[in-house]
């Protein structure tokens, strides 16, 4: 941990648990108050990092949370929450707004929302920060990548949504959204592109972004199904910081790298029965880009799961699920490009305020992961991680 992330992380959390008392009294039929704070570890078994540091083992690992909503009038709704996390070396526990919106609903069927909007990409995006709604500790990382949390996050512009009564067919919910994308350039999107290519992200710059989300409740009670599509494009500075024979270019060269077109699309579904949760996602990406505006980078990918959670009784909870994710869907093969992914979790509830939880991985394949210093990458790994986590 560098001295920035020692100095900020005690602040944050002292400014939030110092929130707390006053946080209680603000609590009213038209403000909301909640703050969630979480401390993970994260230990491989191998070379491999599925976040900087976890092959050495890492409390590196870490967020917290502060939100506020007011219901202004029958009809509006205001909100934002701050936000910061130590992922490995993405966000070094940075304070930034992670959404802030005004919600203005039209009819009982629509409404708009405006700001920076959080975006519905497959089912548990949008809830994806509070750890108190689930049983994982890491979603399946094929279909929701942390490390680029920063950008999938939320867009900064408008949306619409709705929900259609649909009678005897259920209800059709429906989001439309149109803004730009967040970008940073220390953020994970700009660190796994120095990954994969020798330069260094100096600048990033978001584009537009539409997202375009159905959910259909079924008429089967507990069943739910979804789907979405999402196109963006952004622009990062880099600067070449060795002669690679994928750039061709000496070092020291500054250019653009233009993502002129990345879409994903998902195919959803979930079914809740009493204390079982099945749930099943399919994701693919497609992503069109050039160096320098003249050498092509594409890339097509795709990630599938399966995941079930069962409650056990009002403290103990179970889930496990299994992914693939291939960075190149047209060529299954190779271990560099897959990752196969067995996750089993159990979560304990201390009380209403306060849980744990404990999870192993057994992942097959190297996409995705981070070599520990310049060891070579293990084919075969294990992932243990632990979490415990403060909200209300």
């Amino acid at each position: 941990m560098n001295t920035r992330t020692r100095r900020l992380t005690p602040i944050l959390a002292a400014v939030l648990l110092a929130a707390l008392p006053s946080a209680s009294l603000a609590q009213g039929d038209d403000v909301q108050v909640h703050v969630f704070v979480s401390q993970g570890y994260a230990k491989s078994t191998s070379s491999n990092d599925v976040m900087k540091g976890t092959g050495d083992g890492t409390f590196n690992f870490n967020e917290f949370g502060f939100n506020v909503q007011k219901q202004v009038t029958a009809r509006l709704r205001i909100g934002m929450q701050l936000f910061a996390q130590a992922r490995g070396d993405v966000g070094k526990d940075t304070p930034t707004i992670d959404w802030a919106l005004g919600d203005y609903r039209l009819r009982d069927w629509t409404g708009i929302r405006f700001g920076k909007v959080k975006m519905p990409l497959g089912l548990y995006n949008e809830s994806r920060d509070n750890d108190s709604l689930r049983t994982f500790i890491f979603l399946p990382q094929g279909t929701y990548d942390d490390g680029a949390r920063e950008s999938t996050i939320a867009q900064t512009g408008m949306a619409g949504y709705g929900t259609i009564p649909m009678k005897q067919a259920g209800r059709l919910g429906y989001q439309l959204h149109m803004g730009a994308l967040a970008m940073v350039a220390d953020g994970g999107v700009a660190k796994s592109i120095q990954m994969a290519l020798p330069v260094k992200v100096t600048d990033a710059h978001g584009g537009t972004t539409y997202v375009a989300n159905a959910e259909w409740q079924t008429p089967i009670e507990g069943l739910r199904l979804a789907v979405t599509r999402f196109q963006t494009a952004f622009t990062v500075e880099v600067t070449t910081t060795a002669l690679a024979p994928g750039i061709g270019l000496p070092p020291g060269i500054a250019l653009p790298v233009d993502f002129t077109k990345l879409t994903r699309s998902y195919v959803s579904c979930e079914y809740a029965f009493r204390n079982l949760v099945l749930a099943a996602e399919f994701r693919r990406q497609e992503v069109r880009a050039t160096v320098g505006g003249v050498i092509p980078r594409n890339q097509d990918d795709e990630s599938y799961y399966v995941s079930s959670t069962y409650r056990l009784n009002d403290i103990a909870e179970v889930g496990a699920y299994y992914e693939d994710y291939y960075l190149n869907r047209f060529d299954k093969s190779d271990v560099a490009r897959f990752r196969k992914d067995l996750a089993a979790a159990v979560r304990v509830d201390i009380n209403k305020y306060w849980l744990v939880k404990a999870e192993l991985h057994k992942i097959h394949g190297t996409a995705l992961m981070i070599p520990t210093g310049t060891n070579a990458l293990a084919e075969h790994s294990y992932v243990l991680a632990l979490k415990t986590t403060f909200s209300f």
